[in-house]
């Protein structure tokens, strides 16, 4: 596995859940790029990415145009992550074709095995 298949892309804007995401995929050995809205649609699109995360509280987005202008071939997996109440968005982010959909809290408990299956084994021991 190359250096850049195991980088992966956040789309989020809330700065204590990036530095908790980053933070806990450096440890690992894993890169993780970050992007708001408008820069994250921009990079997904160009590609390059092992795996994208997407924080599904970016509304009004709908996650379908993430996932229908992936130029990746095969695309990238989709991991969406969302409030556990957002049902309807959670649902959408199914319908869309995202890998696997998660409410925050249980997606929170899984990052190091979410990173882990999309990014390869970690570099460095857990802590």
């Amino acid at each position: 596995m190359t250096i850049a298949s195991r980088v992966g892309l956040l789309i989020c804007q809330d700065l204590l859940f990036i530095s908790k995401v980053t933070g806990i995929a450096g440890s690992l050995g894993y890169q993780i790029e970050t992007a708001g809205l408008q820069q994250g649609f921009i990079k997904a699109a160009v590609g390059g990415y092992a795996c994208i995360l997407f924080d599904l509280s970016l509304q009004p987005f709908a996650v379908a145009d993430l996932t229908c202008n992936l130029r990746d071939n095969p695309p990238p997996p989709v991991i969406a992550f969302g409030a556990h109440v957002e049902t309807a968005r959670l649902a959408e982010a199914r319908e869309a074709g995202c890998r696997e959909v998660l409410p925050r809290s249980q997606f929170n408990m899984q990052l190091p095995e979410i990173l882990t299956r999309y990014l390869g084994p970690p570099e460095v021991a857990p802590i």
